[in-house]
């Protein structure tokens, strides 16, 4: 297990394992995405760690939600960046998955780490697109709330922009940071803690080549057990997975 993993989970109470199991916007085959419900179940299922995605609101607050767009997952219309966190109190966000999760709402950032911490290892996906750098308006809105909540050493950020995780670690060098999918460059920035590959493009030589260059490696989303069991043998340090059961 690579020592930075090591030490967060350390920090959250959680022991060391061989493997990490990371719920993918928590449990999300038996709960709404990116709400209360699947963050619990993961945390239940036996999850080390709940991964969740992030874009700010109209008022700059980080929100959990996967889409550029409430669409999706929600009774309610048009891109979060338009509603204020007050809006969206009002939009369901768990009906369209099921009934029994009616009047789900859309956690913020900190409801999220406030409910995760001492308990599993939070690692946050700043939601963008790898060319792109949301600016400096989203990573001032992350580091707020992790200071304030006095949570900067305890979590993971990550994201496909080199640019945004490279300006967080800037303003926070105490932060462990991860790129997502396009592999790193060799050498890799020097501020750069871990690699989130996409499990299908991944093989056992790239796992080796990034532990080389002192990367830990958490391939998404990964949920038949064969293939996990794969990856555990290949040496990952954490499985990315919708069902946090399966591999508990």
């Amino acid at each position: 297990m690579n020592h930075t993993l090591n030490g967060l989970l350390a920090r959250h109470g959680v022991a060391a394992h061989a493997t990490l199991t990371v719920g993918h916007r928590g449990a999300r085959s038996v709960a709404p995405a990116n709400t209360v419900p699947p963050f619990e179940r993961a945390i239940r299922d036996g999850a080390h760690a709940v991964e969740f995605d992030i874009r700010l609101s109209a008022d700059g607050v980080p929100v959990c939600c996967h889409d550029e767009t409430v669409d999706r997952c929600s009774d309610a219309g048009g891109k979060i960046g338009d509603y204020t966190v007050a809006q969206l109190e009002t939009v369901d966000a768990g009906a369209w998955f099921g009934a029994e999760f009616k009047d789900t709402r859309l956690p913020t950032l900190a409801d999220a780490l406030n409910l995760m911490q001492k308990r599993v290892l939070p690692v946050i996906e700043i939601k963008t697109e790898p060319d792109d750098d949301p600016g400096a308006d989203v990573r001032a809105a992350v580091v707020q709330v992790l200071a304030t909540l006095d949570l900067v050493r305890d979590v993971v950020v990550s994201s496909y922009s080199t640019a945004l995780i490279a300006g967080i670690k800037e303003a926070v060098p105490d932060i462990a940071v991860a790129l997502i999918e396009p592999a790193p460059a060799k050498p890799p920035p020097a501020w750069l803690d871990g690699w989130h590959p996409r499990a299908r493009d991944l093989d056992e030589d790239l796992v080796s080549a990034a532990h080389a260059l002192g990367l830990w490696v958490i391939p998404w989303t990964v949920n038949d057990p064969a293939d996990a069991k794969g990856w555990i043998d290949a040496g990952v340090e954490g499985i990315i997975t919708d069902t946090p059961a399966m591999m508990a």
